[in-house]
C-alpha cells in the first residue's frame, strides 16, 4: 500500500477561485504536506472523539490524500468528501486513513480537503465570492481525472462518496453542473432538509462581516475563526455556512455522466445534534432533515433514469448512548477495531459486532462500485 497524504491539487488566494496545480510529471517528484483548513474543534467530538491531533492549519489547504494498492494497473477510484457542518474536518485526518479500505476494495481511494466556513462559504455574489468550497471540490475532481492514472487508478471509473455535509456537496455538484466528474455517488446522511438560499447566504455573510468588524482580507486567521464561532453561537438552529443556491437539489440539470446513486441515513441521525432540544424530537428531526429529503432526492433522480437506491441504517448496539448515530458509518468504513473501540458513539460495541458491520459496509461499497447494487 502506498499513501500520499497532502498532495496540493490547487492554490487559492483568500476568497478567490482555486487555480489547479500543473499535472504531475512523475511520482518521484510528488511533494506532500499535511495542511488542513483553519478550524475550531468539531461540535460532534462528544460522539466522534477528538478528530484534530496537532495538524498544521493554514490557507494552503487545497490538498488531498491518495491511498493506492499499487502504482501499476487501472483500478476503480473512490473519492471521499468529508463532512463537518462545512466548518470542520479534512480528508488528511487520521480518522480517514483509507489504507485498509483501499486494500479491501482493491481500489484507489482519494480523500479531498476543501475550504471551510468563512474561507469557503461566504456569499458575496457581486464580488464573485460564492460556494468557493464547492469550487475547490470540483477542481479536485478535475485534478483526479487528469492525474489518477499515475497512481494506478482509472480516470473513467470514478465513484464519489461523502457523509453529512460532504454528501450534501456531492448532491449539489451533481445537480448544478453538466461537467462529467464522476459516474456514481454514495451519499451518507446528507442534510438535504437544510437549504440556504442566495438571499439567506448573503444575509449570513453580512452578519458575519459585521461580527468580524474589519476587512476580511486584513484579518488574521484567528480573527476569522473567532468571528465564525460567534456567528455559529448566534445561529443555534442550523449551520450558518454551506453551499448556497435556489436550486435546493431539485434541478433537472443532472450531471450526464451520473449513472447510479446510493443514498442512506442512520435511524438516529439527529440524536447527537439535538443536545439542546428534547430527545423525543430527535426522530422527527432525523426524518425531516435526513430521511425524507434523501428519499425525495432519490425519487427525482429515478425519474431521470438514474439508478437510485435508498437504505436506512438501523444497527443499535445494546449499550450505545447515541443509537445509530450520525457519523457511525465512518469508522465502520475507514477504521479497524483497534482504532475505533474508544470512539464514544461506539461505546458498548463488541469487537465481533464492529467487524461484522464494518465488513458489511465495505462489501456494500464494493458492490456499488461494481454496479451490483
Amino acid at each position: 500500500m502506498k499513501v500520499f497524504n497532502g498532495i496540493r491539487y490547487a492554490v487559492a488566494k483568500r476568497l478567490q477561485m482555486p487555480v489547479m496545480e500543473p499535472d504531475i510529471e512523475s511520482i518521484e517528484k510528488v511533494e506532500c504536506k499535511e495542511i488542513i483548513c483553519p478550524q475550531s474543534p468539531s461540535k460532534l467530538e462528544h460522539i466522534t472523539g477528538p478528530i484534530l491531533s496537532g495538524q498544521e492549519q493554514g490557507e494552503d489547504c487545497l490538498r488531498l490524500a491518495i491511498h493506492t494498492p499499487s502504482l501499476d494497473g487501472k483500478r476503480p477510484v473512490l473519492v471521499f468528501i468529508h463532512g463537518g457542518a462545512f466548518v470542520a474536518g479534512s480528508g488528511l485526518l487520521p480518522i480517514y486513513d483509507a489504507s485498509d479500505l483501499a486494500e479491501t476494495l482493491d481500489a484507489v481511494v482519494v480523500n479531498i480537503s476543501y475550504r471551510l466556513g468563512a474561507f469557503g462559504f461566504l456569499c458575496m455574489i457581486d464580488k464573485g465570492v460564492i460556494n468557493l468550497g464547492i469550487e475547490d471540490q470540483k477542481c479536485a475532481l478535475r485534478w483526479i481525472q487528469r492525474n489518477i492514472a499515475k497512481f494506478g487508478g482509472d480516470p473513467e471509473d470514478i465513484t464519489v462518496t461523502g457523509q453529512s455535509g460532504g454528501a450534501y456537496c456531492i448532491g449539489y455538484i451533481a445537480t448544478t453542473t453538466q461537467e462529467p466528474l464522476f459516474k456514481r455517488a454514495n451519499l451518507m446522511s446528507a442534510p438535504f432538509g437544510s437549504v440556504i438560499s442566495y438571499a439567506k447566504g448573503e444575509e449570513m455573510t453580512q452578519k458575519y462581516l459585521s461580527i468580524l468588524g474589519k476587512d476580511i482580507h486584513k484579518a488574521t486567521i484567528q480573527e476569522i475563526l473567532d468571528a465564525q464561532n460567534e456567528l455559529i453561537r448566534q445561529s443555534p438552529k442550523r449551520p450558518p455556512f454551506g453551499p448556497v443556491g435556489d436550486n435546493d437539489l431539485r434541478s433537472k440539470c443532472v450531471m450526464p455522466s451520473l449513472k447510479r446513486v446510493f443514498l442512506s441515513c442512520s435511524i438516529d441521525d439527529a440524536l447527537p445534534l439535538t443536545t439542546n432540544a428534547l430527545p423525543i424530537l430527535a426522530p422527527l428531526f432525523s426524518y425531516f432533515i435526513f430521511k425524507r429529503p434523501a428519499q425525495k432526492f432519490g425519487q427525482r433522480l429515478a425519474k431521470q433514469d438514474i439508478n437510485a437506491t435508498f437504505m436506512t441504517f438501523n444497527w443499535r448496539h445494546k449499550e450505545g448512548p447515541y443509537g445509530t448515530a450520525h457519523c457511525i458509518g465512518l469508522p465502520l468504513l475507514f477504521s479497524s477495531w483497534e482504532k475505533a473501540k474508544d470512539v464514544p458513539m461506539l461505546f458498548g460495541t463488541t469487537e465481533r459486532e464492529f467487524n461484522e458491520h464494518s465488513h458489511r459496509a465495505r462489501s456494500l461499497m464494493k458492490r456499488f462500485m461494481n454496479d451490483q447494487l
